[in-house]
């Protein structure tokens, strides 16, 4: 009977040495799938990499070529302004002037452009305003020699009449205006800005801008009137989200040699 039971005792522990060899072995079977998907999924990971090392490159360069093309695109346009944009000083007591091509850069709208060129004997002024903008004096604004009966209240930052005497000799005068809940109106002589203001109706606003086309060079002599050269209308929206709506009151600049009592721009 002892001999059986050490023969059945010894069956058992071989059974339980197998079972858990078994065992053993299933989970060394799964922990080396385990890390076979592992080392699969890098494997994966290294080639998306590298996918995205050559793309990244690839997007890279394009930028970096479509940013020399943009150079020189901007280059030639440069030309092409003084070639299409540029004037003959005329001497004496001349004033000239005339509209300059512009192009859209990144999302802001493309500036308005005009060259002159002020004589040393003659003072010129560059004036802007806020008018009704149902009456002829949006592009007819050398009529008002004074603030006296311009609107006021209105949205714009600021109202009335403002001026600044432009320096002699040859200049470029850009006007700048963006939509949005408030439209932003500069202007900049050269490279500084001259002139900043809004306007400010608490709505979503459009604008709709119109200019002096001199596409030619024009000349004053002393005496002749100089020209109105930018006015902007405002479109605000309505309660309706769909719905614009023209604005009771409108900015307009000029070149003026009119002597007036009114403030310098403000900035």
């Amino acid at each position: 009977m002892p001999l059986k039971s050490n023969s059945r005792l010894a069956n058992v522990i071989l059974v339980a040495i197998a079972i858990s060899a078994v065992v053993s072995l299933s989970r060394l079977g799964l922990a080396y799938a385990q890390v076979q998907r592992l080392r699969l999924r890098l494997v994966d990971l290294e080639r998306q990499d590298s996918i995205q090392k050559r793309t990244n490159a690839a997007l890279r360069d394009q930028y970096q070529s479509i940013g020399r093309i943009r150079e020189k695109a901007q280059e030639k346009f440069a030309d092409l302004q003084l070639k299409y944009g540029g004037l003959v000083d005329r001497g004496g007591s001349v004033v000239s002037f005339r509209s300059v091509p512009s192009i859209q850069i990144e999302e802001e709208s493309p500036p308005i452009i005009f060259r002159v060129i002020v004589p040393d004997d003659r003072a010129v002024w560059l004036r802007y305003g806020v008018f009704p903008s149902d009456k002829d004096s949006v592009k007819n604004p050398h009529a008002f020699r004074s603030t006296v009966g311009l609107p006021t209240g209105t949205a714009f930052r600021h109202e009335g009449i403002f001026q600044y005497r432009l320096p002699k000799g040859p200049h470029l005068i850009s006007i700048r205006c963006e939509i949005g809940v408030n439209v932003p109106i500069e202007v900049s002589l050269d490279d500084r800005r001259i002139l900043s203001t809004c306007y400010e109706s608490g709505f979503y606003t459009y604008f709709g801008r119109d200019q002096a086309h001199q596409h030619e060079q024009g000349d004053r002599e002393v005496g002749q009137r100089l020209p109105w050269l930018f006015s902007c209308e405002m479109y605000p929206q309505t309660t309706s989200e769909k719905s614009f709506e023209p604005a009771p009151h409108a900015c307009s600049i000029w070149l003026s040699e009119d002597r007036i009592d009114v403030p310098s721009f403000p900035r």
